[in-house]
């Protein structure tokens, strides 16, 4: 299986094409709302370091395997 696939087979396109469009989005509003406040130029760049930031770890929750029961062989442990 290529990477492409498996990549979309567990939707972390999906996730970081929105995670992308939702930190555009806050960074615009950020931009507009927050000299009206009175912040800074700073605030609009923390704005954009968190979000650049929490990009990592929003996709690669998506890319970890999930840990259910079986995986985790808590059967296996309940039964002895």
């Amino acid at each position: 299986m290529s990477l492409f696939a498996e990549l979309k087979r567990r939707n972390v396109l999906r996730v970081a094409i929105a995670y992308t469009a939702a930190a555009w989005m806050l960074i615009q509003v950020a931009d507009i709302i927050f000299p009206r406040l009175g912040l800074s130029d700073t605030a609009v760049t923390n704005t954009i370091l968190v979000l650049a930031i929490g990009f990592i770890p929003a996709v690669q929750g998506i890319c970890r395997p999930n840990l259910n029961c079986s995986a985790l062989n808590c059967r296996n442990a309940l039964e002895k």
